[in-house]
C-alpha cells in the first residue's frame, strides 16, 4: 500500500471542490467585506487551514460565537508566528471588516494574513 499523502488535496477532495470553495470565499470577500481578493493569498489561507477550509460545516463560524472566532484567529496567528499580543485587535478588525452572520474560516485567515501584510513582506509566495 502506498503511503498516504498529507495536505490539502489528500482528504478525498478534488480540484473542482477546491475551486468551488475558493470561488465562494472570493465572492464573500467581494460582497461582504468589500475587498478585491488576492487569489494567491486566498489559496495560501485555504492551504494553511488544510481540510478545514473545504468542510462545509466546520468551515463556518457563527457571528455570535466570539470564543470560536477568537480561537480561530489565535491558532492561525500562533501557527504562523504572528505576535500574540495583537490577537484581540485582530479579532476586532475581523469583526469590523467581515460583518456576516456566518464567517468562513478561510476568509478570516485571509483577513488576518492581509492585515499583517504577509504577502507584501514576502512571507507568502
Amino acid at each position: 500500500m502506498a503511503p498516504r499523502k498529507r495536505g490539502l488535496f489528500s482528504c478525498g477532495h478534488d480540484m473542482a471542490k477546491l475551486h468551488d470553495m475558493q470561488a465562494i470565499y472570493a465572492q464573500e470577500l467581494r460582497d461582504v467585506c468589500g475587498i478585491v481578493p488576492d487569489i494567491i493569498l486566498l489559496e495560501w489561507a485555504m492551504r494553511a487551514l488544510g481540510p478545514l477550509a473545504l468542510a462545509p460545516k466546520s468551515a463556518q463560524i457563527p457571528a455570535t460565537d466570539d470564543p470560536t472566532l477568537t480561537k480561530a484567529v489565535t491558532s492561525f496567528m500562533a501557527r504562523h508566528h504572528l505576535p500574540a499580543a495583537l490577537t484581540q485587535a485582530m479579532v476586532l478588525a475581523v469583526k469590523d471588516s467581515y460583518p456576516s452572520p456566518l464567517r468562513h474560516r478561510a476568509v478570516v485567515a485571509y483577513l488576518v494574513a492581509q492585515n499583517f501584510g504577509l504577502r507584501a513582506r514576502g512571507l507568502i509566495l
